[in-house]
């Protein structure tokens, strides 16, 4: 409140509190560094303890890795971590009890199971986060889901990473980065003055260069100087290109056997598989085993002629955008590429003409992160794909009139993205079928939509006044 604003050192910071035992919550957006700080401090902690044993020894936990802790939370974590460990589980486990050891948990947010708020609040109870650690989790679902949960009384420090500042660290990176590609050969790729200035003269790249990991997609896809005569940018764009160039480069190696394009169609149907699973309640998870890749290969070889199942699983797993993950598993390079495949393979099926496609990828409501990427997507479609979704939507919500639970979502999924079209028609048949909808929550996402996206406030004032009268209405929000 007075004088200067006192800053210190972020790694210093977490490392301090870690040897007071203390519990501290990491959050931040996609990309923007949270493990790559865990992964610094862990190497850190590592460091220290080596010099020092009376410092806390860490462990690096992938969150992505588990379902739960609620059974046997140290026998999960030996099994994660006892084939390296030097010592018998039980003086592991006293460590643990005595709070020797420093946890560093990896992706709150990417832990498999059911995405309902009582499996998250069940997750979140777990006596293993009592023990002083940095969990890491997305601001986004913390916000969703977690501000009432026990993670809230667990963690009562919370650090949120800030966007960075396109200032001299960032032009400093950009440089070396330049020069580091020349030195890996890269000999016909733009300068980093020129890369700096594309960048300073456009305010969609500045936004998305805020987070490093797409700092770090931008540089790699403006070394092409032709992309550089590109003056729309977006982060749906950007996702596209990146893939893109990387694939192709897969594609050009002697031993790969699939084209650029047929990697990509590959990698929407691996996303969509894995990461909504088949379950009748939503699903996620973002590594997947050598097995289940090779239950995939099976059900799509048929497709490509002369390629064998061992080749086409060796070009998904090794010459994709796919990798090895910690310990068995794998995983897409990053989280946020899948859930880009994952709004893609949904975006694809609106466009078709087949509405039990669509209806099967509507029946569950989209996780909130590849509801960003398709509402985007959505939105920078051309007038003839809005057209077709705008008209398939329609038909999935008229075929889907029943009050059963999946016809329900199916319908509020529909009236909601189709709210995101912005065309007229779309618009006028919302307004249309939003009296008559008997389900409120189907009606609060055709009026919010509307409020929202499509330029009619009046709707909000409109559902405002609902929820004041409705007590059912207005639970809804809760």
């Amino acid at each position: 409140l007075h004088g200067s604003t006192a800053s210190q050192n972020l790694t210093d910071y977490l490392m301090e509190s870690l040897r007071q035992k203390q519990r501290i919550l990491l959050l931040g957006d996609a990309g923007q560094g949270k493990t790559t700080i865990l992964k610094l401090v862990f190497t850190r902690l590592a460091d220290c303890f080596l010099e020092d044993p009376s410092s806390p020894l860490p462990i690096y936990v992938p969150l992505r890795e588990h379902a739960s802790f609620s059974e046997g939370a140290l026998d999960i974590l030996w099994m994660h971590a006892g084939e390296d460990f030097p010592l018998p589980y039980e003086e592991f486990a006293s460590l643990v009890r005595n709070k020797q050891i420093a946890f560093l948990f990896d992706g709150f947010d990417e832990m498999r199971g059911e995405i309902t708020q009582r499996s998250i609040n069940e997750r979140a109870a777990c006596k293993i986060f009592r023990y002083p650690s940095v969990l890491s989790c997305r601001k986004s679902f913390f916000d969703f889901y977690l501000t009432m949960s026990p993670l809230q009384e667990l963690y009562p420090q919370q650090i949120e990473l800030q966007p960075l500042a396109f200032d001299d660290p960032v032009t400093h990176y950009i440089a070396a980065f330049c020069q580091w590609q020349r030195h890996d050969g890269r000999t016909h790729m733009a300068s980093s003055e020129k890369i700096i200035h594309t960048i300073q003269m456009s305010s969609e790249l500045q936004d998305l260069a805020q987070r490093p990991l797409l700092l770090m997609m931008i540089l790699d896809v403006l070394t092409d100087s032709k992309e550089m005569l590109d003056e729309q940018w977006s982060i749906i764009k950007l996702y596209m290109r990146y893939s893109e160039r990387w694939l192709k480069h897969e594609a050009s190696k002697p031993d790969s056997v699939l084209k650029w394009s047929e990697k990509a169609t590959l990698l929407e149907e691996v996303a969509w598989l894995t990461y909504m699973g088949s379950s009748a309640s939503p699903y996620s998870t973002s590594t997947f085993t050598y097995s289940e890749l090779h239950l995939f290969v099976k059900s799509a070889i048929s497709r490509y002629q002369a390629v064998t199942e061992a080749q086409l699983l060796d070009d998904l797993c090794f010459r994709t955008l796919l990798g090895a993950a910690e310990g068995s598993t794998y995983a897409f390079l990053h989280t946020s590429f899948q859930e880009y495949y994952v709004a893609s393979h949904v975006f694809r099926c609106m466009c078709e003409r087949d509405l039990e496609t669509i209806e099967h990828v509507l029946q569950r409501s989209l996780p909130f992160d590849v509801a960003t990427y398709l509402k985007k997507m959505l939105k920078e479609s051309s007038p003839l794909e809005k057209t077709t979704i705008a008209t398939n939507l329609i038909a999935v919500y008229q075929r889907n009139r029943t009050q059963a639970q999946e016809p329900t979502t199916r319908r509020q999924q529909a009236t909601y993205f189709l709210s995101n079209l912005r065309t007229e028609p779309a618009i006028r048949f919302l307004e249309q079928v939003c009296d008559d909808e008997p389900n409120k929550w189907v009606q609060r996402g055709i009026m919010l939509g509307l409020a929202l996206y499509s330029g009619r406030a009046e709707m909000l004032e409109r559902y405002i006044r609902i929820i004041r009268k409705d007590r059912e209405a207005a639970s809804i929000n809760i």
